[in-house]
């Protein structure tokens, strides 16, 4: 393949993360737009909180569903957030990182135990792995 293919494909990827969440964007945006244009405090309320946290956030749910469905998408939320909060920007790349890269992780770990769990165990030993990874990579994305 070449180069060009490769860079199409890549970024089909990331426009994947973004474009569902294309409204929550438009909301942001018109919040925005009427918060500054109104100068009403309310509406700036919602600026920066949906800028640094919503929104980062549905980039990296929507990368980790992805690459493992719904459980992929919650572990790229947890693992997220430890980048989100170790800085000052918006972190959109970010979350284009570390959704589908927790996911993939949670991946590997759910092929490496399948057919492992005992019988009634399933429900807990999931919950348990994407709260026990998903940890371990919020604190490796905030450092």
């Amino acid at each position: 393949m070449s180069i060009r293919v490769h860079v199409q494909k890549f970024g089909s990827k990331l426009s994947g993360m973004v474009i569902p969440n294309l409204g929550a964007f438009m909301a942001w945006g018109i919040l925005t737009a009427i918060g500054v244009a109104t100068g009403s405090e309310m509406l700036k309320g919602f600026i920066a909180p949906m800028l640094n946290y919503l929104l980062p956030l549905l980039i990296a749910f929507a990368g980790g569903r992805a690459v493992h469905g719904y459980r992929g998408g919650v572990i790229g939320t947890v693992a997220t957030m430890g980048a989100i909060i170790s800085s000052d920007i918006t972190m959109f790349i970010g979350a284009m990182i570390m959704g589908p890269l927790a996911a993939w992780i949670l991946k590997k770990f759910d092929e490496r135990i399948d057919g492992k769990i005992p019988a009634g165990f399933e429900l807990l030993v999931n919950n348990f792995s994407i709260g026990i990874i998903g940890a371990g990579l919020a604190l490796f994305s905030y450092v």
